[in-house]
Formats: structure tokens, sequence, C-alpha cells
């Protein structure tokens, strides 16, 4: 097994927030890679205009080994960069893809209390809703067809380019496997946890 460090192959989270974002982002970090987790919402905007124009996502960050919570959550602007995997392969055919997952309704509850509601609130005003319950049965939709259209893209040949991360039971065994270097579960912690 290789060592981390020497690896330039690029690790992407295409998984939603409040699925431990910042927890992968660490852990990884603890190994020996360089990281880039959210950065106030500049690596979705980057990943959204690259792709517009025509660019390379990312590209602005050659050093960076690991992206993740790629995101920017605004009342009049939304950006979700994970959402563009198909782009993002395409950009680094040789990456691993991580999608981190947990139960659907625990990720509801945390993504609700993240910023005391706030972020929640966005969302509503964004989509014109007049309830959070309204918010919550589109994450809930949007969750089951995020994960259905990644495994379908990430099957047959391209398997092997994607790891299913549950935080809720990590197969450390299957992740060292992909990732090509030795882990240690020790380093693992939860940060930033609100469900």
């Amino acid at each position: 097994m290789s060592s981390p460090s020497a690896s330039s192959r690029k690790i992407i989270q295409i998984g939603f927030n409040k699925c431990a974002t910042r927890s992968i982002s660490f852990f990884l970090k603890r190994h020996g890679l360089t990281t880039a987790d959210w950065m106030h919402g500049d690596l979705a905007k980057n990943i959204r205009e690259s792709v517009e124009t025509g660019e390379v996502p990312l590209a602005a960050w050659p050093d960076v080994q690991v992206f993740s919570d790629m995101e920017y959550v605004h009342a009049r602007h939304m950006a979700e960069g994970y959402r563009y995997f198909r782009e993002l392969h395409a950009a680094y055919p040789d990456a691993l893809f991580i999608l981190n997952t947990r139960n659907v309704e625990g990720w509801i509850r945390s993504r609700h209390k993240h910023g005391d509601g706030a972020y929640t609130s966005s969302y509503r005003r964004y989509y014109g809703y007049k309830s959070d319950a309204e918010v919550w049965d589109r994450w809930r939709l949007e969750w089951f067809r995020h994960h259905l259209a990644v495994l379908e893209y990430f099957s047959g040949p391209l398997r092997e380019q994607l790891f299913v991360w549950d935080i809720e039971a990590p197969d450390w065994a299957e992740l060292e496997a992909r990732l090509g270097f030795p882990v240690d579960a020790n380093k693992w912690s939860v940060r930033g946890k609100t469900e």
C-alpha cells in the first residue's frame, strides 16, 4: 500500500451535508491528505460556475486531495456542488468518490437543527414554500433521488470509484482498500454534530 501524502488521486465527497462531511475531511486530513471543506461555499460556487462556463471544476485548488461539504445555501442562491458528480467525474476520471450517507430521517432532523433552523428557513424561502414540512418532504425525495442517481452512475466498471460511507457504521477495511493506504479508525471523530 502507498502512503496517503504520495497519492495524487482526488477524493471527492458527493453526499449531502450533515452526513459527517467535516468528520470525513478531518479524518482524511489526520491521515496526511490535504483537504478543502466547505470554504464558505466557494467550492460549490466554483463547481457550478465552472460547469456553466466549460472550465474544469475545482482547478483553483490543484494541491488539494480531498474535497468535501460542497454547498452554498442562501435564500436567493443555492449551489449544491455534490449534484455535479457526473461533471466532476469527467474532470477527474481517476478520482475516488465518496457517497457519505446515514438514516434519512436523522439527516432531516440534523439539517433542520443546523443554524438553529436558519438553514431550513433559507431553503423554505428559496423553494417558495410556506412550511418547514414542505421542505422536509422535498429533502426526503431529493435524498433518495440523489442516492439512486449516484449508485446508477457509478455502477458496472465505475463501481470501484465509489465508496459508500455509512457514517453510522463505517466499513474501515473497504475504505482502506479503496484508498490504497492503511487507515487508523481511532482517528475518526464526530465534528459538527447537530443530531
